[in-house]
C-alpha cells in the first residue's frame, strides 16, 4: 500500500501516543509493527522539516532552540515549503494492517481492586489522523 507523505508525517506522532496506551496484546503488536514500518519514512520527512525550520527559523532569545513564530512571513514560507515537501506518495510500498481497537478493556475498580471490563477511552485528537488507514473499532 502506498501512503501519502502527509499521512505519514501527521499520523506518526499520534501512533507514538497510541503506543503508550495499554491495549490487548494483538493490538499492541499491530501498533508496534506500524510504528516500526513508518519510522524510516517519518525520520526522512522530519529531517526535511527540520531543514526548513533551520532555513526560516531563528534562535529564541536566551535559548539554543530555533523556531518559527506563527503568523510571520517566515512561517508562511515554511508552511508553503512543507506543503510541497509533503505532496505525493512515499516511494516505498508499506503494507499496513489496521489496528483493531477494542470498545472495552480489562481494568481495575478503584474502590475494590476487582478486575472488570471498562470502556476504552482515547482522546479524539489522537484518532483523527489514524482513522480510515491505521485503526478501526472492534
Amino acid at each position: 500500500m502506498k501512503l501519502e507523505k502527509k499521512v505519514i508525517y501527521e499520523a506518526f506522532p499520534m501512533l507514538g501516543q497510541l503506543s503508550k496506551v495499554r491495549l490487548p496484546v494483538r493490538a499492541s503488536i499491530d501498533v508496534a509493527t506500524i510504528v516500526k514500518k513508518l519510522t524510516p519514512a517519518f525520520e526522512v520527512l522530519s529531517g526535511e522539516s527540520d531543514k526548513l525550520v533551520k532555513l526560516y527559523g531563528e534562535k529564541q532569545k536566551g535559548s539554543r532552540i530555533q523556531g518559527i513564530l506563527a503568523g510571520t512571513p517566515e512561517w508562511e514560507k515554511y508552511q508553503a515549503d512543507l506543503k510541497v515537501m509533503l505532496e505525493g506518495e512515499w516511494d516505498e510500498d508499506l503494507s499496513i494492517k489496521k489496528v483493531v481497537l477494542p470498545e472495552k478493556i480489562t481494568g481495575t475498580c478503584n474502590k475494590c481492586n476487582h478486575n472488570m471490563d471498562v470502556t476504552f477511552e482515547i482522546e479524539p485528537v489522537i484518532l483523527v489522523p489514524l482513522l480510515d488507514i491505521f485503526v478501526e473499532l472492534k
